[in-house]
């Protein structure tokens, strides 16, 4: 599933509801029921945790490198979108090292392994640039390894990376790429396929083990839809992030539904419609959406809308100056089918 491109997408479990009713209260305590499991199985899940509202790393960049800093915490292995982040790296930010760009940010704090990831992906790339182009390839200053485009190129294209580039589809395509901001929004991909070699790995020999796990919770997502509207936005980003990870469950709270599938979104998310996200349009079938509470405002003025096309009859407001919910007096027209 993870290198079909057609099939739909059941990964996203959303929770929404008016600012006060528990949402993030609610993100936290099934982040904490995951993490309570048995923390000594060596496949029990692993989680990370990203509150827009708290965090000021907003950026599609920060966030992957977060994502993957979790599994670095937890030693698990990401040759291909290691590579494929290198050579976007290399070109997004030449000259900078990966590992003093983490230590000396924020920008990998929000997951406690973010540390050790340049340490992971710039140690591993050494050795195998010794081996392959040698050290006269790498700029060394401080004991911090600075990657060229080149040196990844030549790297990627080695004797020693021959296998990852045939097992792994794309990731040949990838070395070539010249355009970062498709790079790197494909970079999830490479991701999830590394997650999914763990994942098929045979349990052992009594079938106890689980396959692994990786479960992303985003709260106060309110704050990324504030920008969104346009393919591109940071919202977009994280929709295709979602879709090129389908074997990575993502729980989503904030104050509106996610509205990916509604027809309108043609234009605004590249990967859009029910086709491609059922889960957001379903009634029954989880992981699906759920409203806490009443309809928002933006929920209730769109309600309206539907059934008056244009404008809404003069005194029908969906909420008081309280937000409160209030009775709507075209509501038994549409029960009854006359609107």
């Amino acid at each position: 599933m993870v290198t079909d491109f057609s099939r739909p997408r059941k990964n996203v479990l959303s929770f929404y509801g008016q600012s006060g009713i528990g949402k993030s209260a609610l993100s936290r305590h099934l982040d904490d029921l995951v993490r309570s499991g048995d923390t000594t199985e060596p496949t029990s899940p692993i989680t990370y945790r990203h509150d827009f509202a708290k965090s000021g790393d907003r950026d599609f960049e920060t966030l992957l490198i977060a994502i993957r800093a979790r599994l670095a915490d937890k030693r698990v292995p990401a040759p291909a979108f290691d590579l494929a982040f290198s050579l976007y790296w290399s070109m997004a930010h030449p000259g900078e090292a990966l590992r003093e760009y983490l230590q000396g940010s924020g920008a990998g704090g929000a997951a406690s392994g973010a540390a050790d990831l340049g340490s992971v992906m710039t140690d591993a790339l050494s050795d195998l640039a010794d081996a392959v182009l040698g050290a006269s390839s790498f700029g060394v200053v401080g004991g911090a390894t600075r990657l060229t485009t080149h040196a990844v190129r030549a790297i990627a294209r080695s004797a020693s990376q021959k296998k990852l580039l045939r097992d792994c589809p794309y990731l040949d395509a990838a070395m070539d790429e010249d355009d970062l901001v498709e790079l790197l929004a494909f970079l999830p991909h490479f991701l999830a396929w590394d997650l999914s070699q763990q994942q098929s790995r045979q349990p052992d020999e009594g079938g106890r083990r689980r396959p692994l796990e990786y479960i992303i919770f985003f709260d106060t997502w309110e704050d990324v839809q504030a920008h969104s509207g346009h393919e591109g936005s940071l919202e977009d980003f994280l929709c295709r992030l979602m879709y090129l990870m389908p074997n990575c469950l993502f729980v989503v709270t904030g104050r509106e539904r996610l509205r990916w599938a509604d027809p309108h979104s043609a234009g605004q998310f590249l990967r859009n419609g029910p086709d491609n996200w059922p889960g957001l349009v379903s009634a029954t079938e989880e992981p699906r959406q759920h409203m806490l509470g009443r309809l928002t405002d933006d929920d209730s003025r769109r309600l309206l809308h539907t059934a008056w096309p244009g404008k809404p009859p003069s005194g029908r407001r969906p909420h008081d100056d309280r937000g409160q919910g209030q009775w709507i007096p075209g509501i038994p027209q549409l029960r009854s089918g006359s609107v």
